[in-house]
Parts: C-alpha cells; structure tokens; sequence
C-alpha cells in the first residue's frame, strides 16, 4: 500500500485484491467493521464517523439530515424543544431519520414533543435542562453524546424576550436575559463544539433573530443578546472548520410561536403589540424547513423570509427611512403603556 492511501470497507473484511482508493484529504467516512490505514489494521463504531490523520485540516463533506445513513441514524440535540420552532425542528429531524433529543426547562412540553415525534414513528427523547446553568449543559450534552456514541447537530433554540425602555430594566432583568438568550448558546456552543471536535464532526446551529442584524427599538435588551450569538457563531464559523465541524447561525423575523406571548414586557403587553405583526408571521413548521435547508447546504448565516431581506436592506441602504420606522415604534410602545401592563419578571 503506498503511503497516504486509505481504504474503505463495505461492511466485510479487508481482501488485498481489492482495489485501493488514494484518498488526498486522508479523511474517510467508513461504513464497515475496518479501517486500513497506513499503520495497520483499526476498529472502528460500525456507523459513519470520520477519521482523521495528525496534522490535516480540512474535513470530508458531513451528510445532512437528508442523507442515507448506513447503520445508525445522526443524532441531533435540540433546546427549547417543548414548543414553537424547538418543537417543529424536532419533528423535521426526526421525520428525516434524525433521533431527536428534545430538551427544555418545561420537561412536560419536551415530553409532549416525543409523544408526538413517536406518535408518527420517528425516535425521540426528552430532557429537562436550564440552558443558563452551564454544568447541566455540558453534563446532558455529553451524556448524549455518550449513549449515542456521536453528536450530529445541536441547535440552540432555547429563548427569551424582554420588551420595555432600558431605563426602566433592572439588573435582574439583564442577568436573566442574558443568562437564557447569550450564556445558554454559548453553554451548548462550547459543550457541543468539545464533543464534535473530538469526534471530528458535527453541525452547530444557533437560533438568532433579524434583531441580532439591526436595530430593535423596545426590545434593546433582546437585540442585544441576539447581536452577540450573531458574532459568536459567525467569527466561530472559520475557526471550528478545521476540527470538522460546521457552525450556523439562523436570523428569522416574525415567527408565530409562543415566545412573544410569554415575553415580558416592563408596562406593555408585547404579544398584544406584537399581534398585527404575527397575522403575517410564519409557522414554526416552515421556518424549521428554512433552518434545515440553510443547514443541508452549509449556510454560515440562514436568513429568512424574504422579508429579513428587505428589512436589513432598509437598514442598510435606506437609513434614515428604518429610524423612522424605529422612532414610530418607541412612540406606539409609550401610548400603549399608558393603557396596559405586561406579566412580571419571572423568577
């Protein structure tokens, strides 16, 4: 065998009559019990997996969740997969032969989720975890990832809003925000992106919002956090490349899921306000097709629908016109303050 060269296995022993394949990159995907390489002999997990040599960078193409998988199915963790678009991708993956581990703080909404997943004949799991404390993410993602003997995809679903003047905003109000919304994308970021590095593969996707592109008057607290899971997955995107693993970040605008009507809002009801909005906002179930067919095709950033487009477009080439817009925002959020009040600060 020269040197460099690999060989695959389609399931059975190696037989030197068979042909040899110089693979360049010297990364594999295996399907069988075996691996050639040039230091003999190697047992691998009888799934697909990528191997890889010391000192090479670049990995082989990952398929997505449309591909055929030769023996076990990809494994894909999902937070904030009690409802709205958590719940959606998880019947998306699971339809595409995904085994979807459902994780939210509201274990009863999780475990409606596999009911419904199992219920139409796809594999699923439920977990509880509070996406702000960073031990109980990194513990359920490598638990995942060591009963499934592989992490395939984590999408950072898991969210919240806080809708009011900054003035008016607490220190327990930023801290919760924060802890939710940026600490829990970067806890499953980290923990996920430790597994995947290891195993040499694997698919980052955090759940952003067109608020994390341009400004979001009255909800400054939001778009704050929003801005910052942009950045991170964006700047992480080139850096991960090189362990195999692949980094997203999804920017929707107006999606119709229970996230504005359990939003808090410091003297204003924002699911009221944002009522006339949502008649043309999309369902969970089509902005879960987007996201996934931004992740098939390797998307850095998946931005949906067209109407994102036109809105940062505005931002960007039309200025003057998008403050405008911003100003009559903050003007309609102060009328109706005076007439409404939001639910309190959870605890």
């Amino acid at each position: 065998m020269e040197s460099g060269e690999l060989r695959i296995l389609r399931g059975h022993r190696v037989d030197e009559s068979e042909e040899l394949r110089i693979v360049r990159e010297h990364r594999v995907k295996e399907s069988g019990d075996l691996v050639m390489t040039s230091g003999g002999l190697q047992i691998v997990r009888a799934h697909p997996r990528i191997i890889r040599r010391e000192g090479v960078t670049e990995p082989s193409a990952f398929p997505h969740v449309s591909s055929a998988m030769p023996t076990t199915s990809p494994v894909a963790l999902v937070t904030g997969g009690a409802s709205g678009i958590g719940r959606a991708l998880c019947a998306a993956l699971a339809a595409d032969g995904v085994t979807v581990i459902a994780a939210d703080l509201d274990l009863d909404g999780a475990r409606e989720t596999v009911a419904r997943i199992a219920a139409a004949g796809g594999r699923a799991e439920g977990s509880q975890v509070d996406v702000a404390d960073g031990d109980q993410v990194e513990r359920l993602v490598r638990d995942v990832a060591s009963r499934h003997g592989r992490l395939d995809f984590m999408f950072n679903n898991a969210g919240v809003v806080l809708a009011g003047e900054v003035l008016e905003m607490t220190p327990e109000h930023w801290r919760w925000i924060l802890g939710v919304n940026l600490h829990g994308v970067i806890h499953g970021t980290s923990a996920a992106y430790r597994v995947m590095a290891e195993q040499g593969f694997g698919h980052i996707v955090n759940i952003s919002s067109a608020a994390g592109l341009m400004p979001s008057p009255m909800c400054a607290a939001y778009a704050a956090t929003k801005h910052a899971v942009v950045g991170l997955s964006t700047s992480l995107r080139d850096e991960a490349r090189s362990h195999g693993v692949k980094v997203s970040v999804a920017c929707p605008v107006f999606v119709a899921t229970p996230l504005f009507e359990h939003a808090v809002g410091l003297g204003v009801s924002l699911g009221e306000m944002a009522a006339p909005f949502l008649k043309y906002a999309l369902s969970p179930e089509r902005a879960a097709r987007s996201i996934l067919r931004g992740v098939r095709r390797n998307r850095g950033m998946i931005l949906f629908p067209f109407s994102a487009r036109i809105l940062l477009g505005c931002y960007r080439y039309l200025p003057g016109f998008a403050r405008l817009g911003g100003r009559r925002m903050v003007a309609a959020f102060r009328r109706a303050r005076e007439t409404r009040s939001g639910p309190p600060l959870p605890p």
